[in-house]
């Protein structure tokens, strides 16, 4: 990197492969989360959608689930690599 820094020149990628890197993406390639722009409005005037707001809540319990059983593996890991299993 520093030598292309000094040198002016752009190195990118190498593949040796089609099929490991089948398409870069640019910074505007992902898709963003979007709100939706209508909203039922209930008669006590609450815009709250109750299937979103589960599917939200689904969404955190898996990703908190993924999260600890990763902490935990790791912290198995290095117990194993110390020897205190």
């Amino acid at each position: 990197m520093l030598q292309a820094a000094q040198t002016g020149r752009d190195l990118g990628l190498k593949l040796t492969d089609k099929g490991h890197i089948s398409q870069l993406r640019s910074a505007g390639g992902f898709r963003a989360d979007v709100a939706k722009g209508s909203f039922d409005v209930g008669p006590s005037g609450n815009a709250v959608s109750i299937e979103e707001e589960m599917m939200k809540v689904s969404e955190t319990q898996n990703s908190y689930r993924l999260a600890t059983n990763l902490y935990r593996k790791h912290v198995a890991m290095i117990k194993a690599a110390i020897g205190r299993r």
